[in-house]
């Protein structure tokens, strides 16, 4: 990014400043290839099989004319993608071609040392709308890998350097994409009537029309008068849905769409994803596919009509759909000048001669040619050198490791029996978490390891596999094994199976095949063997055995790992909406009452600081180290496959699929522990949090312990559990339209080992003078862990984590989130 940022202050229109705008904007270009212009199953992944798609596409998009920039935004977005996949080829850099077009254009410069011409994609997007031979983007790309392999023949150990471009990475733009869709999701839509009703008239005057935005002026008059007056009250439920209104108006009426755009930790201060730009973090409506498009926070609507604007002044800066805006080109209030106009300078004089017959068939041909040519297909991602070095470094310790183990090479013979005798050999040598987490990386831990995978590789056929490149600031970069994917002759298998003894293959269409869509990249079982070493010692279960690993692969031919699995694919949503999860938060001493007499010591010292005073903000920084332990303990989790990257506590994204459910949020703060984890959802029928609880109870009889579940089908089953180390315990569970609530324990009791009396209580929404099935049961949670929710704290980050699941979550995780 610093090669980069040497345009913020230049000149405007300099080269320079225009090859920054560049880059500040293709977050939000690569963000709406994803949103608008690709598949819900795109593989964004800058991958030349992806560029193939993308050429594939074009004529679809291209020559739709819908009254916006659909068109331009897309070709530029595709300029974007493509400059980015070649970067991953060769290297190198963003650059500003003065030369290119009429006026310059962004390209990209491969590594010096290929002594390549700047790349400009803009114009390879252009030639291959005007050629339409599909296959241009490709053809450029092997190029380029062409060029760079046989580099690395005559220089040994070279590889392509390149300048990062800041986020664009799929995983960020999948993080921007969650959780704006929280506000125009169904739960607002479900709140509406409510509101309209309060809001007075119902839904018959709240009807999104140009007379119900005169009613809502008239509301802000009416009850608030001042925009002082409305920022007492924005966060309130009834506000909330106000502003929710007016954005929704604009989206309905205007062509715009709900937008967030996340803060990036590493952005400088006055650039676009910086803490303190005006768009960061707080959700707004945006007309995206518009080059002249209005973008503005809900609630400054409000405030602009508070402040004397009429509210259909203020909407009315989106400009209706077909009619240009008058401001061309800037974003209210941020003085941000949108991405350049790049698609419509390419003109036909500026791209290379229309090809000859002739000459597509060259191109074919050359296709061809690089396509087959063996040095230049994808690197293998468990074939590398760094693999294969560490595979000879375990080879070459084992036996020194078996002695030091007992018995010598002949007693660990990699047969599945001998897994269990490691099991027990590593809890003798390692009682806590925290000892193997400190010599994870020695040789008897990494030979454990190794030796855990080769009982998996031989017994299992599955295969290793690590990253050819460290990844840095990683600990936990570690080796690990895969479950073979399945292959062509295990769908033969499936279809003999299901055809019996007549089975003809003329006879079958694969297309029939329920799990035909699994053949490519399935790649079923992974298991990190350090790392299941360190969670069977987190877990501390008595019950689990190291050999329970092999159970996991799938009957090679079945495609189910263990028994026959017909549930849910990784693409099928979810049945509650996106409201719906579960949290577990255990909060450490000192508690409240107990940190108020340390201040009041530390006011007597001589300037004694706490530690959350000494933290940046006056935020408990997060802890990832703590937080990975804390996930590998789970009892629903039976293995990290991934660490993902943090993410603030207000931005974990929300679950949609199958695949979103193996995902685990954990914050770790000072005293502090918040860990979202949907396989806590629960049921009448379902004990998955307070069995957790128990766990954890058992691991940390010195916490408070809170959990909370939601699961909203229309009707909300809700449960709340709060525990206190003195014993003092309190449940609370049943659905939201049901007066027949389940409780246990006494929650004025809870109340006063905590120091609140019942009039606190009330007025921090716990009253126990409401019915039972009526009380705000989260609430009492929250007065335990001292009055916050700890997630709301701003400033505060979380680990997420890929994970996956013991057996018996995954079949509570389909119970409760697919259940019929």
């Amino acid at each position: 990014m610093d090669a980069y940022l040497a345009g913020l202050e230049a000149q405007e229109g300099s080269p320079a400043h225009t090859l920054y705008l560049w880059i500040e904007t293709l977050h939000e270009r690569m963000d709406l290839l994803v949103d608008q212009f690709t598949d819900e199953g795109w593989e964004h992944d800058y991958s030349i099989d992806s560029l193939r798609l993308l050429e594939e596409d074009l004529a679809s998009v291209y020559g739709t004319d819908d009254g916006t920039h659909a068109q331009a935004l897309y070709m530029e977005c595709l300029a974007g993608y493509l400059g980015e996949a070649l970067l991953e080829e060769g290297g190198g850099r963003w650059v500003w071609d003065e030369e290119a077009g009429a006026v310059g254009m962004p390209a990209v410069q491969p590594d010096p040392v290929l002594g390549l011409d700047p790349i400009v994609p803009i114009l390879l997007v252009g030639q291959a709308v005007y050629e339409k031979t599909e296959n241009i983007f490709a053809t450029v790309a092997l190029r380029l890998r062409k060029a760079v392999v046989e580099h690395k023949k005559a220089n040994p150990g070279w590889k392509p350097d390149r300048v990062p471009t800041p986020w664009v990475r799929f995983h960020e733009l999948e993080a921007f994409g969650y959780y704006w869709k929280q506000w125009p999701s169904e739960r607002f839509h479900d709140y509406l009537g409510w509101w309209a009703e309060k809001a007075g008239g119902g839904r018959e005057r709240w009807d999104f029309s140009p007379a119900s935005l005169d009613a809502l002026e008239e509301l802000l008059r009416d009850r608030l008068g001042t925009v002082e007056e409305y920022d007492r009250v924005a966060e309130r439920s009834f506000w909330i849905v106000a502003a929710w209104y007016v954005g929704e108006y604009v989206v309905r009426n205007k062509e715009a769409s709900w937008q967030f755009r996340k803060t990036n930790p590493e952005a400088p201060s006055g650039t676009w994803y910086a803490q303190d730009s005006y768009w960061t973090d707080s959700i707004f409506v945006a007309q995206p596919m518009r080059y002249a498009g209005w973008a503005e926070h809900p609630a400054e609507m409000i405030r602009a009509a508070l402040r004397g604007e009429p509210l259909r002044d203020v909407v009315d800066k989106f400009p209706d759909p077909g009619k240009e805006h008058r401001r061309v080109g800037r974003l209210k209030s941020s003085g941000e000048p949108w991405p350049q106009i790049l698609w419509p300078l390419v003109a036909p004089e500026h791209l290379p001669s229309p090809l000859t017959d002739e000459q597509r068939r060259q191109l074919a041909d050359e296709l061809r040619e690089l396509e087959a040519d063996p040095d230049l297909k994808d690197v293998d991602w468990h074939d590398n050198p760094r693999l294969h070095a560490y595979l000879a470094e375990r080879r070459e310790a084992f036996p020194a490791w078996a002695e030091i183990a007992g018995g010598g090479v002949e007693a660990w013979d990699f047969s599945p029996e001998s897994l269990d005798r490691l099991g027990a050999l590593v809890r003798e040598r390692f009682p806590t978490y925290e000892e193997i987490t400190a010599a994870q990386h020695e040789p008897f831990v990494q030979g454990a390891g190794w030796y855990l995978g080769e009982v998996q590789v031989i017994h299992r056929d599955a295969r290793w596999s690590l990253r050819p490149e460290p990844e840095e600031d990683n600990p936990y970069d570690e080796p690990t094994v895969l479950e073979r994917p399945r292959g062509e002759d295990d769908f033969e298998d499936d279809i003999e199976d299901a055809e019996g003894d007549d089975y003809d293959e003329n006879d079958v269409d694969l297309d029939d095949l329920e799990d035909l869509d699994d053949l490519d990249g399935d790649q079923g079982y992974v298991c990190q063997p350090v790392g299941h070493l360190r969670g069977l010692i987190a877990r501390n279960d008595p019950d689990e055995r190291l050999s329970d690993v092999l159970d996991g692969y799938r009957k090679r031919g079945s495609g189910t790992a263990g028994e026959e699995d017909d549930g849910p694919k990784p693409t099928d949503e979810v049945r509650p909406k996106w409201s719906s999860g579960a949290t577990l938060t255990l909060l450490f001493p000192p508690f409240p009452e107990q940190e108020q007499e340390q201040e009041q010591e530390q006011k007597q010292g001589a300037g004694t600081e706490s530690a959350d005073d000494q933290s940046d903000g006056g935020v408990t920084p997060h802890d990832p180290v703590r937080a990975r332990q804390f996930v590998e303990a789970l009892g629903t989790v039976a293995e990290v496959v991934e660490e993902l990257p943090c993410v603030p506590a207000a931005d974990v994204p929300m679950y949609e699929v199958r695949a979103d459910l193996d995902r685990v949020a954990v914050g770790c703060w000072g005293n502090v522990v918040h860990i979202v984890e949907p396989a806590l959802g629960s049921d009448l029928l379902t004990e998955a949090l307070y069995t957790e609880i128990r766990r954890q109870r058992a691991r940390h009889p010195e916490a408070r312990i809170v959990g909370s579940v939601e699961m909203d089908y229309g009707n909300s089953y809700l449960e709340d559990v709060v525990l206190l180390p003195g014993g003092e315990e309190v449940i609370a569970g049943g659905w939201d339209c049901d007066d027949d609530w389940t409780i246990t324990g006494d929650p004025e009791a809870l109340l006063r080992a905590i120091g609140v009396d019942r009039e606190s209580a009330a007025e921090a929404d716990f009253d126990l003078d409401d019915e039972p099935s009526e009380r705000d049961w989260p609430a009492l949670g929250v007065l335990a862990l001292g009055g916050e929710r700890p997630a709301w704290q701003a400033g505060r980050q979380m680990s997420v984590f890929h994970v996956r699941r013991t057996e018996s979550a995954a079949f509570d995780l389909e119970e409760v989130w697919f259940c019929s």
